[in-house]
């Protein structure tokens, strides 16, 4: 064993090498440190040591210029040399702060790339790093091995680099050559292929070859790119070649320029390949658009749109090849501007859509209800009484039908709530269709649900759970309405639950005779004249006036029932006064 007590510089080794005596430039020169060197004549084994016969060097490399440092074991041996080691530091090379390349670690930013090195007899020497490499902007972990045909890349690098290749001469007076070829995976940004905005496509493969030079004094560089464009089994043509610099702030915006370059080729190349393969077939476009990438809505919106084909035959091969439900296919041709009759008229034929189904088809997709009843109106052939009921299935709230009824079938307001009821929707649900579509008040809502063959009750419902009326207000409106007096009290007490006294009161101020009270307290009630004469006098009424009432209600007989029921309640009362004096004058 032993070590170097002088450590040459990088071209004063260089100069042991090359008789011709040439230096590298000054950007690249470094020094070894750490030099350490043993000699072994026979291989030496001691427990699970194995010191090989020939000549081991141990040491480290540096290139500042470049940020570069390299730890190493150098073997020789009578068959070969052997050298395994890592570059502490990235491999970088930086201009004026921009980086164009850089080779490090995988696991570690801050550290270089492995190295495993290997000359042996009768092959070509084989050198294999493993790391991460930096190029164009783009990044991603690499394998690689450097021989006499250049960089090889073993396999696929992350999702953007693939099938990489490259090679570089060091004129060391002059320039760095460097050339690599590669396939990208871009992702272009929307365009536009006539009237038709397509999305971005991220499937876009760019086989591409690279070529740069970098000149030392003065540092300048040149980065020429040209290479292939494919979209999965798509061969799109040739872009480029492309030249980038000399001017550094281009280097920035490589991939930005480079996809801006690659999409307005693509751009005129898509359009004739849908051509070419529209020839064979529509079935064959649709399938092919789709596996490129292209949505459903998208296929639908080129071909109809920039290829002039029938959006019915369109639907039905993307339809069939997208695997989409109706509603979805409703759903593109209302977004291609479709109106709903023409879609209804394309379910129909192509697919014998009923008008039910259709009408839940057109709502899902957006239309508008007065559309899907024009529809289904003139192309079904559906009648006033029977799109109620259609549209009532198909989810519609009943002022959306109203509204289909008035403004498309022209129904009244005397005609519709027959209609609706007979579609089977509530009581409310017609009274708040009349108030809210057609504008009937809660004074004229009687009168159109009584000829629809609602109760008295189901109005007062209506009155109080539509318009909010109270029940004062709905006592007047149903005597205006021509209602008897017990069908008001009935109302009162079955949908406002108020007393008989209240009723009294409510029917008293709406206006009505007392002999009509009487008779309402009796008939809803079941009350007895002497009960009756009670609520009636209770409310304000004149003792007199309640007399006669009750007479005329009740009769002759009930109003002595009611007397003589008076006069036994009174006796009653005294016989109970006298017997408490007796009690008290005994026991007191």
């Amino acid at each position: 064993m032993g070590k170097f007590e002088t450590f040459p510089s990088f071209n004063q080794a260089l100069k042991g090498f090359d008789s011709a005596g040439r230096v590298g430039p000054k950007a690249v020169n470094g020094t070894f440190a750490d030099l350490e060197f043993s000699r072994a004549l026979q291989e030496v084994r001691v427990g699970e040591i194995v010191i090989p016969q020939g000549f081991v060097l141990k040491g480290s490399l540096n290139l500042p210029s470049v940020h570069f440092e390299a730890s190493f074991d150098i073997e020789i041996s009578p068959s070969r040399i052997h050298v395994d080691g890592h570059i502490k530091n990235a491999i970088t090379v930086t201009i004026d702060n921009t980086r164009l390349f850089a080779l490090t670690h995988a696991s570690d930013s801050n550290r270089g790339p492995s190295l495993d090195l290997t000359i042996e007899r009768d092959t070509p020497p084989n050198c294999y790093f493993s790391g991460e490499i930096y190029l164009l902007g783009l990044s991603a972990a690499a394998q690689f091995e450097l021989s006499d045909d250049g960089m090889q890349f073993h396999e696929t690098i992350s999702a953007w680099l693939a099938g990489v290749k490259i090679d570089f001469v060091i004129n060391t007076a002059i320039y760095l050559d460097f050339s690599a070829s590669c396939t990208l995976d871009l992702s272009l940004p929307p365009f536009k292929i006539g009237k038709v905005d397509i999305p971005h496509i991220k499937v876009v493969k760019f086989a591409a070859s690279l070529a740069t030079q970098v000149h030392w004094t003065p540092i300048t560089w040149e980065l020429v790119v040209s290479g292939k464009m494919s979209l999965v089994d798509w061969d799109m043509g040739q872009a480029g070649p492309f030249t980038l610099g000399p001017d550094l702030s281009d280097f920035t915006k490589i991939t930005n320029y480079l996809v801006d370059h690659v999409k307005d080729r693509f751009n005129s190349l898509f359009k004739d390949k849908v051509a070419e393969i529209l020839a064979e077939g529509l079935k064959e476009v649709v399938n092919e658009l789709k596996n490129v990438g292209l949505a459903a809505e998208k296929t639908t919106e080129l071909l109809v749109k920039e290829f002039d084909c029938d959006l019915k035959e369109v639907i039905k091969q993307v339809g069939e090849i997208f695997e989409l439900e109706k509603e979805e296919m409703a759903k593109i041709m209302k977004d291609l501007g479709t109106t709903a009759e023409k879609v209804a008229r394309i379910l129909k034929d192509a697919y014998s859509v009923t008008a039910n189904s259709l009408a839940q088809i057109l709502k899902q997709a957006g239309y508008a209800v007065d559309d899907v009843g024009r529809t289904l109106k003139d192309v079904y052939g559906i009648a006033s009484n029977e799109i109620a009921q259609i549209l009532k299935q198909a989810g519609y709230t009943v002022d959306d039908v109203g509204r289909v009824l008035r403004d498309v079938y022209g129904v009244t307001s005397t005609e519709i709530a027959s209609i609706l009821k007979q579609a089977g929707y509530t009581v409310d649900d017609i009274g708040r269709a009349l108030k809210d579509v057609y504008g009937v008040i809660s004074t004229e809502i009687a009168s159109f649900l009584q000829r629809a063959g609602y109760t008295v009750q189901d109005i007062g419902r209506v009155l109080e759970g539509v318009y909010g009326e109270t029940a004062n207000t709905v006592a007047s409106i149903l005597k205006g309405a021509g209602y008897t007096v017990d069908d008001v009290g009935r109302v009162l007490k079955d949908v406002f639950h108020e007393t008989s006294n209240e009723i009294a009161t409510i029917l008293k101020g709406a206006g009505y005779a007392i002999d009509d009270i009487a008779r309402t307290l009796e008939n809803v009630f079941n009350m007895t004249g002497g009960d009756a004469a009670r609520v009636l006098k209770d409310i304000g009424y004149a003792m007199q006036d309640v007399d006669r009432a009750i007479s005329d209600v009740f009769g002759a007989i009930g109003g002595a029932v009611g007397d003589a029921a008076d006069a036994v309640g009174d006796a009653l009362g005294d016989a109970a006064d006298a017997v408490g004096g007796a009690l008290g004058s005994i026991f007191g």
